[in-house]
């Protein structure tokens, strides 16, 4: 069987099972996602920026962010009752490890389809910034919903469905179209923390698939020229600048289709990223609201610029003092970042993408290679500065918020240089060694989930 048809058996059957045993807006942020998709289905393509002493009733939950520094809310009126119903059915999950969720709870809310025309103003500062493309899935399961009336709860797992099905369509294209490195594909799309994000309501769903997406494209597109795949990669380029801006420049890896065939126009990709960057900056450019103590962007930008050595220690502090942090989360850190897989079993993980890279059968030239890899190092000092300017307080030591789940989406492009020549020999081995191992640490995500959520000691 081949490696996209492997991925579209386990990705349905692990993310329903992830969908099913995983509670209610437990996944990162899942709370605020769902309500700017409300939000967009409301009308609101960008959120409302109010000031407080506006507003009677509100909602303003963010964990970990001060969101008292702030004397305006951003966000939308949404109906009271969703907001009862996310509140309700898993109440004190995140980070509180002791409590687990009542089954009980879930098939009541599951019945509860109160339909109030009260609404309640859900501040989300931190999704705001997302533009409407990311949330498509969820967005038309929240319209669907509302057309057929169904229960807030019913809508929300339609919303996690969709997602879900978003992300397995769009890495199963990714996997059959890119003509190297499918093994590597597979395992970083299977990987728990990957899939679990996929089957979330969350921005990160479409973030990572478009990446893999991208990788796919141009590769295919270096190997063997074709007009309507060029233009794929021109739409799929824009909707990626457009969903996260930490990641516009990973189209940038079409530049060496400009060196092998030497047309102007193969610079469209990466103009298409940029462009979805700057025309989604310029709708939220008033709507950001600081959410740390300390945290001053124009004041951490002029320190970066003034001391670029000093920012470089301050990221190799953050990567080597926060290592098994990092990698835990990159592989397997699931709900709110509070059921984390064995710290071996990631490092390991980690060990079997790199020798799924070397022992591919199919990979890419050096030329290819050099040019993925300083894209993926460009694209991490990124990330790296828009979190040093948005989460850490000025001249900070460490770069806080740094997670593993950044980099998941340039992954791809740092490990193609790794790819070799001698997979050839070792791929039967290394074909079988994945097969088997993905199936079993999918089984053990599965259950830590049970017995953080539903287990009592």
């Amino acid at each position: 069987m081949t490696v996209d048809k492997w991925f579209l058996i386990l990705a349905i059957t692990f993310g329903i099972l992830l969908i099913i045993v995983t509670p209610p807006f437990q996944a990162p942020d899942e709370y605020n996602h769902y309500y700017r998709a409300i939000g967009i289905s409301n009308g609101d393509l960008v959120p409302i920026k109010i000031n407080k002493s506006q507003v009677v009733d509100v909602y303003d939950s963010f964990p970990g962010a001060n969101t008292e520094i702030s004397n305006q809310y951003v966000g939308s009126y949404i109906s009271e009752d969703v907001i009862k119903v996310a509140r309700g059915v898993s109440r004190d999950l995140p980070g509180n490890t002791d409590n687990k969720q009542s089954v009980q709870e879930i098939f009541k809310y599951l019945k509860y389809g109160e339909m109030s025309e009260n609404k309640i103003f859900a501040s989300y500062p931190n999704t705001s910034l997302y533009s409407p493309v990311p949330y498509t899935p969820s967005v038309l399961a929240v319209l669907i919903g509302r057309l057929l009336q169904t229960p807030h709860l019913i809508t929300f797992y339609l919303a996690r469905l969709f997602h879900l099905f978003a992300y397995i369509s769009l890495v199963y294209f990714a996997i059959k179209t890119a003509p190297y490195l499918k093994n590597t594909l597979f395992l970083l799309a299977l990987m728990p923390v990957s899939l679990f994000l996929g089957m979330s309501v969350s921005a990160d769903t479409l973030v990572i698939s478009l990446s893999f997406l991208t990788f796919a494209l141009i590769s295919k597109l270096y190997k063997s020229y074709s007009k309507k795949t060029f233009y794929v990669l021109v739409l799929v380029s824009f909707l990626l600048g457009m969903s996260k801006s930490g990641y516009f420049l990973l189209p940038a890896m079409s530049l060496i289709l400009f060196v092998k065939y030497r047309k102007v126009k193969l610079f469209l990709p990466i103009i298409a990223s940029v462009c979805g960057l700057f025309l989604w900056q310029g709708f939220i450019d008033e709507l950001y609201v600081p959410l740390r103590y300390g945290v001053d962007m124009n004041k951490q930008l002029e320190l970066i610029i003034q001391e670029p050595v000093n920012f470089i220690k301050v990221l190799a502090n953050t990567i080597v003092g926060n290592r098994n942090y990092i990698v835990t989360q990159f592989v397997g850190n699931l709900g709110w970042l509070d059921v984390p897989l064995n710290m071996y079993v990631c490092y390991f993980y980690v060990l079997l993408l790199i020798i799924s890279t070397v022992f591919d059968v199919s990979y890419p030239d050096n030329r290819l290679k050099i040019m993925s890899f300083l894209v993926a190092v460009v694209s991490f000092l990124i990330i790296s500065v828009l979190m040093y300017l948005s989460w850490s307080p000025v001249g900070h030591h460490e770069i806080l918020g740094l997670v593993g789940k950044n980099f998941i989406p340039l992954s791809i492009f740092g490990l193609a240089v790794f790819g070799s020549s001698i997979g050839a020999v070792y791929s039967k081995i290394t074909n079988d060694l994945w097969k088997y191992f993905i199936v079993c640490i999918l089984i053990y995500t599965l259950i830590k989930l049970i017995y953080r959520y539903y287990v009592t000691y």
